[in-house]
């Protein structure tokens, strides 16, 4: 089941920033200071996660406050190893779209490094390069309104 920050607290989301510092490359203690990265999205971001016999598999942190531009931004999608290749990430997104939509968002976007082998799930599934950096990129959707 697809669950909301409403059901999360910021003990839960802190550990599960933890648990999963390790999944990205480079690390997201090398970039950011882990608690306050958590203090952040807990405050400001929509969140979601998927969830089976009390078991978190996967989380998704996004922005919905561009309230000019109209881009909805994740700021973090992952899946844990143990649960890839079980369609958690495709529901992530399509939950994340649905709310950005409800906030009257346009496009949805996110920055990947270039060597992050999801590139290719999140081309499969409707992003394109809207542009490039040194070391990532950066990929949009636009949402159907």
């Amino acid at each position: 089941m697809i669950m909301n920050k409403q059901t999360l607290t910021f003990k839960a989301l802190n550990e599960l920033i933890v648990k999963a510092d390790s999944l990205f490359e480079p690390s997201l203690s090398s970039r950011v200071n882990l608690s306050q990265y958590a203090n952040k999205l807990y405050k400001n971001a929509e969140i979601i996660y998927k969830e089976e016999n009390n078991k978190i598999k996967g989380l998704n942190a996004f922005y919905c406050n561009d309230a000019i531009g109209k881009v909805a931004f994740i700021s973090i999608i992952f899946v844990f190893p143990d649960f890839k290749g079980m369609g958690i990430g495709s529901e992530m997104l399509r939950e994340s779209m649905k709310i950005a939509k409800k906030f009257g968002m346009k496009q949805i976007q996110l920055e990947v490094d270039n060597h992050n082998s999801a590139i290719n799930f999140y081309l499969k599934v409707g992003f394109v390069v809207s542009a490039k950096k040194v070391d990532s990129l950066r990929l949009t959707k636009k949402l159907d309104i």
